[in-house]
């Protein structure tokens, strides 16, 4: 979209929204609503200072535009350690059940998870959303990762129509 519709749009949404709302509700529908940060509805032109409330870090950060890079490098590798993990878990796994020590994460994937807990929590905590793994338990040095029986069956049926899972690709850090 060009910059200048964007532009014209955003006024349009603002007149919109003032039509619908104003004082108290305006500003609820902007701060909290759309997320402006109260320098940014200031800027609009609206004085709705009286009503003003501590900015939020999330909207601190929005209005900044800082990426930050360090952080979505190591979401990356997280996600893709999680894509390896889950791919030889449901092939390796006897009874739906793996431990995955983290030495076999490195030999895996590259990652060298030994004393990188904010790491551990990232990729355990993305195990968890995945709906293959019904339960995980984060030991000293290892991954307790049980897996739901339908990811399993659903392995079982793709072995048994002759198409062959996924092989793990080797991440470079």
């Amino acid at each position: 979209m060009k910059e200048k519709r964007m532009e014209m749009l955003y006024y349009k949404l603002l007149d919109y929204i003032s039509g619908l709302e104003c004082g108290i509700g305006l500003y609820n529908s902007l701060h909290n609503f759309v997320g402006m940060t109260n320098e940014e509805i200031e800027e609009t032109g609206y004085e709705l200072e009286e009503y003003f409330q501590p900015d939020s870090a999330e909207q601190l950060a929005a209005a900044s535009n800082k990426r930050y890079f360090t952080l979505e490098m190591l979401e990356s590798q997280a996600r893709e350690a999680v894509e390896v993990i889950i791919r030889n878990g449901i092939s390796q796994a006897s009874d739906d059940k793996w431990l995955l020590s983290f030495d076999k994460i490195c030999e895996l994937t590259g990652l060298d998870l030994e004393g990188r807990l904010f790491f551990i929590q990232l990729i355990g905590g993305m195990l968890c959303e995945r709906p293959e793994v019904a339960g995980l338990r984060i030991g000293t040095n290892q991954f307790d990762i049980s897996f739901s029986s339908d990811c399993r069956q659903e392995e079982d049926r793709a072995i048994d129509i002759g198409r062959v899972p996924m092989q793990p690709t080797q991440m470079k850090m």
